[in-house]
C-alpha cells in the first residue's frame, strides 16, 4: 500500500488509478461547504460594486451583473445538490467545474482591468488582495479535484499578472511577479492537500477491509451478539444446533429444554408447522436449496396471533445462522402505510393515485356497448369562505360530511374519491350520458342542503364536470383532465351546474395556455402599454381628468383591449405585478401634463386580496413625485362585496393620503346605495349602459338625473361614461351631469396623441366611432 499511496502523491494530479469510490469521496468535498463559495460571491458583489461606482466604466458594471448571476447560479446549484437524496457527484462534478472557472475567469478579469484601467492605488490593492485570498480559498477548498483547483488558481491570478505586465510601470511588474509565484505556491498547495487527502482515504479504506476480514472471521460470535434481540439459532454445515437463545425459546412458546444442541433443523420445522396445513419437509427443502443457491434464506410464519420473519444465512464455516423477528407490528404497519397510500386520511375516500389506476384498468377492459367509462370532477363552491370564517376544523368536519352526502348519491353506480382541498372526483363504468346527468343533478341537489358546524349553518354548492371515453379510445390521464376541463367551464358559466367535455373546451384550454405565455411574455419585454381618455368639465370643455386603459400591443394580433386578458391575468396572478405597473406608469407619466389635470387607474378586487394596493400607492407616488390629489383610484361593486371591511380600511387608507376614490360602473349593482352610506366617495360614475339609452330611454334619464342629484345632495362629483352621441351629452348636461366621458370627448389616446390634446387646451375633440 506505501508504494501505492507514493506514486500517487507523486502525481497528485493524476488519480486514474484512484478507486472510484475513493475519487468519488475526494469530488464530493467540492459540493460540502457552501460557505465558502457565499463569502467569494459576496466579497465579489462588495468589490464589484465599489468599482462600479467608482466611474470604473461600464465594463465594471456588467462584470458586477455577471459575477453575481453566477454566484446566484452556483448557490442555487449546491443547495439542489445537497437536497437530493442520493446525489452523484461524479455526475454533477463538470456542471461545478464549469462554474468554479467561470467565477475565477470573473475574477481574473477584474484583476487584470482594475490593474490596467483603474487609477485609485488603494482600489487596485483591494482588487488584488481579494482576488488573491479567493484564489487562496478556491485552492484549499476545491483541493479533492486538482485539475479544477489549479485551473482556477491559474484563471484568477494570471490574467491579474498580466494587467499588471501591461502597464509596464516596475511595481506593477513587481505586483506580476508576486502574483506568478502565488501561482506557484497554491499549485503546490493544491498538490500537497490533494496528497494527503488521498492518503488518508486509502488508508481508511484499506483499514475497513481489515475491519470486514475480521468481521467475517468473528460472524458466528457477532451474530449470536448482534441479533439478542431477536431470535436466533446457529447450525453446523448437517443442519445440528449449535447454540440458540431465549428469545428464540420465547417466539416458538418452547421450554428451555426443548431445543439441545444437536438437535435437527428437519426436527424444529416439524414443531413449527405443527397443526399447519405446511410440510415441514418441503420447508427444509427451500430452505437448503435457497442456502445452496443464494447462501440466504427468507420465509415468513403464522402463529397465529403473531408473525415471524425467520432469515437463514450461510456462513464461510458450512453452517448456518438464522435470526427470528417479530414482524406482526411492522406488517400491521405495513397494511396501515399501504391503506394510506391509496386512501384519503381525512375522509377515508380512495385517493388521485388509486382513482387513476381504476380508471386505467377501465379503459383497459371491454369495449362493447353503447356506454363508456365516465369520469365527474367535482369542486366545491363557497367551501373557502366557510373555511376562512368558521376555521379548519370546520372545514374538516364539512368535508366529512360532504364525503357522506357523495357516498350516499354515489352509491354502487362508481368509485368515488377526494383529490385533495374541496375536490372530488367520481368513476362510473358502462354509463351513458342521461345516467351521468341525472346523477350530476343528485349530487348538486345533495350538496346545496345546508350543513350544520358548531351550531352555525353553512351553505355551500359544487360544479361539476363530466368526461366520457370508451375502452381504447383514450388513456386515464386524458379522461381526469378533460373532465377537469369541463368543471372548469361549469365554474366559469357560473357555479353550482354541470357541463360535458366538448373537444372546444381542450382547444379553449390550449390557446388559453398560450395567451397566458404570451401575456407572460409581454409583462417582461415591456410590451403592455396605457392610453389615456380625458373626462371633461361639461361647463367649461376642458379635460380634467384622463383615465388609464391598458393596452397590449401583441407581435401579431395587434393591440389587444384589456377585457381579451384582464380576467386571464387574475387568474394567473400576473394581476397584481400588472397593476402596480400601472400605477407607477400612470403617476409617472401624469407629472408631465399640466396641474391640476388628475390620472385616473382603475383597480381590481385581486388587488385589494392581495393587501399590497396601498404599500403599491405609496411608492408610485414617492418616485414618480405626482402629488397624492391628482391621483383617482376607480373601484367596482365587485372589490367591495369580496372584502367588505379589509377594501373599506384600505380606502380610508388611501383617503388619509389624499387620493382620491370614485365608485366606477354606479348603478349596476345590488348596493351601490349603501356603499355611498358606508364610504365618501370623491366621484360617481354613471354606468354607460344608462348613458346609451338615456336619450331614447325615459326611465334611463330619470335614473341619470336621480343619481346626478344624489351627488348633488352628497357633494360627491358625478361622471357619465360612455358619452358617444351628442343628443347624450345633452341629456347628461340637462339630467345634472357635471362631467362626462366618452368617444364623443375623445377617443383613448396614447402618450403622444394625448400631449397633442392637452396642448390645445384640452377641448373636446369630435372623433367617428
Amino acid at each position: 500500500m506505501a508504494g501505492r499511496v507514493y506514486t500517487l502523491r507523486r502525481n497528485a494530479g493524476e488519480d486514474q488509478d484512484v478507486p472510484t469510490e475513493v475519487r468519488s469521496r475526494l469530488v464530493a468535498s467540492l459540493f460540502e461547504r457552501r460557505d465558502s463559495i457565499v463569502n467569494g460571491g459576496v466579497a465579489g458583489i462588495l468589490v464589484g460594486a465599489i468599482v462600479a461606482f467608482t466611474d470604473a466604466g461600464t465594463w465594471a458594471i456588467w462584470w458586477l451583473a455577471a459575477h453575481t448571476v453566477l454566484f446566484v447560479a452556483r448557490v442555487v446549484h449546491l443547495t439542489r445538490f445537497n437536497r437530493r437524496a442520493q446525489p452523484d457527484p461524479l455526475v454533477e462534478a463538470p456542471r461545478f467545474a464549469i462554474g468554479g472557472i467561470a467565477s475565477a475567469l470573473l475574477w481574473g478579469l477584474l484583476g487584470g482591468l482594475s490593474l490596467l484601467l483603474l487609477d485609485d492605488a488603494v482600489l487596485q490593492l483591494a482588487v488584488v488582495i481579494t482576488a488573491s485570498g479567493v484564489a487562496g480559498g478556491t485552492a484549499s477548498r476545491n483541493a479533492g479535484h486538482p485539475a479544477l483547483a489549479k485551473v482556477q488558481v491559474a484563471a484568477t491570478l494570471i490574467p491579474t499578472a498580466l494587467g499588471a505586465l501591461a502597464r509596464g510601470e516596475p511595481l506593477y511588474l513587481f505586483v506580476a511577479m508576486l502574483c506568478l509565484l502565488h501561482v506557484h505556491s497554491l499549485v503546490s498547495l493544491v498538490t500537497r492537500l490533494y496528497a494527503d487527502a488521498l492518503t488518508l482515504l486509502l488508508t481508511s479504506r484499506e483499514r475497513a477491509m481489515m475491519a470486514e476480514a475480521l468481521a467475517r472471521q468473528n460472524e458466528r460470535f457477532e451474530a449470536a451478539l448482534d441479533n439478542m434481540s431477536h431470535g436466533l439459532c446457529m447450525f453446523d454445515s448437517e443442519h445440528r444446533v449449535i447454540v440458540h437463545n431465549r428469545r428464540y425459546l420465547e417466539l416458538f412458546g418452547h421450554s428451555d429444554d426443548a431445543v439441545t444442541p444437536g438437535t435437527s433443523l428437519r426436527d424444529l420445522f416439524a414443531r413449527a408447522t405443527e397443526g399447519t396445513d405446511r410440510d415441514p419437509e418441503e420447508v427444509f427443502s427451500f430452505v437448503r436449496a435457497e442456502l445452496a443457491t443464494q447462501g440466504r434464506a427468507e420465509l415468513e410464519h403464522d402463529l397465529g396471533e403473531s408473525t415471524l420473519a425467520i432469515t437463514y444465512n450461510a456462513l464461510p464455516s458450512g453452517g448456518t445462522v438464522a435470526v427470528y423477528a417479530d414482524v406482526t407490528e411492522r406488517r400491521r404497519n405495513e397494511a396501515h402505510l399501504s391503506f394510506l397510500a391509496r386512501h384519503d386520511t381525512l375522509t377515508g375516500l380512495p385517493n388521485r393515485r388509486q382513482f387513476t389506476d381504476a380508471v386505467e384498468q377501465a379503459l383497459s377492459g371491454d369495449a362493447e356497448g353503447v356506454e363508456a367509462t365516465a369520469v365527474f370532477c367535482l369542486d366545491l363552491d363557497r367551501f373557502k369562505a366557510v373555511n376562512d370564517t368558521l376555521g379548519h376544523p370546520a372545514g374538516d368536519s364539512l368535508l366529512c360530511m360532504v364525503a357522506a352526502r357523495l357516498r350516499d348519491e354515489v352509491g354502487n353506480e362508481g368509485l368515488l374519491a377526494r383529490f385533495g382541498g374541496d375536490e372530488f372526483a367520481v368513476l362510473a363504468e358502462r354509463m351513458s350520458q342521461p345516467a351521468a346527468s341525472a346523477l350530476a343533478e343528485r349530487i348538486l341537489a345533495a350538496l346545496s342542503r345546508p350543513y350544520v358546524l358548531d351550531g352555525q349553518q353553512a351553505v355551500i354548492g359544487a360544479s361539476i364536470g363530466i368526461a366520457f371515453a370508451a375502452a381504447g379510445e383514450s388513456d386515464q390521464d386524458t379522461l381526469i383532465k378533460n373532465a377537469d376541463l369541463a368543471l372548469y367551464r361549469s365554474k366559469a358559466d357560473g357555479k353550482g351546474t354541470w357541463r360535458f367535455f366538448d373537444p372546444i373546451m381542450g382547444i379553449e384550454a390550449h390557446c388559453r395556455r398560450l395567451l397566458e405565455i404570451d401575456l407572460r411574455e409581454a409583462f417582461a419585454n415591456g410590451d403592455l402599454e396605457l392610453h389615456y381618455q380625458p373626462c371633461v368639465d361639461l361647463a367649461s370643455g376642458r379635460a380634467i381628468a384622463c383615465e388609464a386603459l391598458l393596452r397590449w400591443r401583441h407581435p401579431s394580433r395587434g393591440l389587444i383591449y384589456p377585457e381579451s386578458f384582464i380576467g386571464l391575468a387574475e387568474e394567473v396572478g400576473l394581476m397584481v405585478p400588472i397593476g402596480e405597473w400601472v400605477l407607477r406608469q400612470a403617476c409617472a407619466q401624469a407629472m408631465c401634463w399640466p396641474e391640476p389635470l388628475r390620472v385616473a387607474v382603475n383597480v381590481s378586487a385581486v388587488q385589494f386580496r392581495a393587501h399590497t394596493l396601498v404599500p403599491a400607492v405609496v411608492s408610485a407616488l414617492a418616485t414618480s413625485g405626482l402629488p397624492a390629489e391628482r391621483l383617482e383610484l376607480e373601484i367596482t361593486e365587485t372589490a367591495l362585496i369580496e372584502d367588505e371591511v379589509a377594501t373599506l380600511r384600505a380606502l380610508k387608507q388611501l383617503r388619509e393620503l389624499g387620493v382620491r376614490i370614485a365608485m366606477d360602473d354606479f348603478g349596476t349593482g345590488y348596493s351601490s346605495l349603501s356603499y355611498l352610506r358606508s364610504f365618501p366617495f370623491d366621484r360617481i360614475k354613471i354606468d354607460q349602459s344608462f348613458v346609451g339609452e338615456v336619450a331614447a330611454a325615459a326611465e334611463c334619464l330619470a335614473i341619470v338625473k336621480a343619481v346626478a342629484g344624489l351627488g348633488s345632495s352628497l357633494g360627491i362629483a358625478v361622471t357619465a361614461e360612455g358619452v358617444e352621441m351628442e343628443d347624450q351629452l345633452d341629456s347628461v348636461r340637462a339630467a345634472g351631469c357635471a362631467e362626462a366621458q366618452g368617444y364623443l370627448i375623445s377617443l383613448p389616446l396614447d402618450t403622444c396623441e394625448l400631449n397633442r390634446y392637452l396642448a390645445k387646451g384640452g377641448q373636446r375633440l369630435t372623433c367617428a366611432v
